[in-house]
């Protein structure tokens, strides 16, 4: 999953990205979805092109949505120094990119 939101995040773009994991059947695999979170980020270290917050949100996204539970997809944006940050929240908790988001303005949240 990582490896193809990696790829396909520059081609799709946000809109296409989103509209596919929006589209996505819910199942209901009981695995926790903050394991889910732990997972995406460990694994997305190892693979090259998904280091970066953005794959790793999309593919905690399309997973969450796919084990059943909500994903709230975060950009946010800080201007001193400039940087913009992606995370996932499930029920109101980050479950990827927790520990940086607070030092950033929500600017768009999509929910799957």
């Amino acid at each position: 999953m990582l490896a193809v939101a990696a790829m396909a995040a520059p081609r799709m773009g946000l809109p296409g990205l989103w509209r596919a994991i929006e589209a996505m059947p819910g199942g209901g695999s009981g695995e926790p979805a903050d394991r889910i979170g732990r997972r995406v980020e460990r694994i997305g270290a190892r693979i090259p092109g998904a280091q970066g917050c953005y794959p790793q949100a999309i593919a905690a996204a399309a997973l969450l949505r796919y084990h059943g539970h909500s994903a709230d997809l975060v950009i946010g944006v800080r201007t001193r120094p400039f940087g913009a940050h992606a995370w996932v929240e499930s029920d109101g908790v980050a479950v990827t990119g927790g520990a940086e988001a607070p030092d950033f303005r929500e600017i768009w949240r999509g929910r799957a």
